[in-house]
């Protein structure tokens, strides 16, 4: 599967913020608008990759959004290895 257009858009700006070139601030301020603006256009290019988007960085941002910013950016940070697939599974 491959992202198109809108989807590249919604992973690119959460990696912006994972990378640090985007503040907890900024992120906050503008997800939640990327959200509504990209993601009818996401699910339509690729429903499958749409799914798994919310199954894992969309589901961080709702249950994690109360942590402090290094600690909130780990969990969006293994979100999105989760998305790509790349998640180390660890067992505790």
């Amino acid at each position: 599967m491959k992202l198109k257009k809108h989807g590249v858009f919604s992973v690119d700006f959460v990696m912006s913020y994972v990378d640090g070139e985007i503040s907890l601030w900024e992120f906050d301020l503008d997800y939640s608008g990327y959200v509504i603006e990209h993601f009818g256009a996401f699910e339509t290019e690729n429903p499958r990759l749409a799914a798994k988007f919310v199954r894992t960085v969309d589901a961080a941002y709702s249950n994690f959004s109360w942590m402090k910013d290094d600690a909130f950016r780990q969990a969006i940070s293994y979100a999105l290895d989760d998305f790509f697939g790349t998640a180390k599974i660890t067992d505790i």
